[in-house]
């Protein structure tokens, strides 16, 4: 009953508009958010939770550090890793454009709802990995990544390793120092 499924279901209807604008088929996405606003009441409290979500949705929670802005996160870090990824969709759709990015608006709003409030941040990183990797594999920059894999498979497997080894490392520092990106700075 966590209040969280509505952020998936409205990215279902967030892709039922894109679709929409996209000319694609898109009723069978209008009707299934319909099902979905519907099934809401399938719940031991029922019709009564909608006022609840009504209520919940929008309560100010200033205190609580995960529904803070990205910009306040802690390690500031993930601030830097979310405006990274933001440069490489822009840089996709600028070469790209509209109708090659499929899942665009999608992107769109999930990096809104991330910024605005760090608990939405793996949601976002789902939904970019979800679309950017292909899109980036199409452009000029996707290509000499490629390429460059293609012809140095083996050093870049060796740098992988060490990232991912120096990136355990870094995760462990983190929590043997007892703090965590959702905890305040001391």
């Amino acid at each position: 009953l966590h209040a969280g499924f509505v952020v998936g279901a409205g990215l279902i209807g967030v892709h039922a508009v894109e679709q929409c604008l996209r000319r694609q088929p898109s009723k069978h996405l209008f009707v299934l958010c319909g099902v979905l606003a519907a099934l809401v009441i399938v719940n031991p409290y029922g019709w009564l939770y909608y006022p609840y979500l009504a209520h919940g949705l929008l309560l100010p929670r200033p205190m609580i550090i995960e529904w803070r802005p990205l910009w306040q996160a802690e390690p500031s870090s993930l601030f830097h890793v979310y405006l990274f990824s933001i440069f490489l969709a822009l840089y996709c759709v600028m070469q790209l454009g509209w109708r090659r990015t499929v899942g665009v608006l999608v992107l769109l709003v999930s990096a809104y709802a991330a910024v605005k409030h760090t608990r939405h941040l793996s949601i976002y990183f789902v939904v970019w990995l979800a679309y950017v990797p292909g899109w980036l594999q199409e452009t000029r920059l996707g290509r000499m990544i490629a390429d460059l894999w293609d012809r140095r498979k083996t050093s870049v497997a060796y740098v992988s390793v060490a990232v991912g080894v120096l990136a355990q490392g870094a995760s462990r520092m983190v929590l043997r120092s007892g703090t965590s990106f959702m905890s305040p700075s001391v």
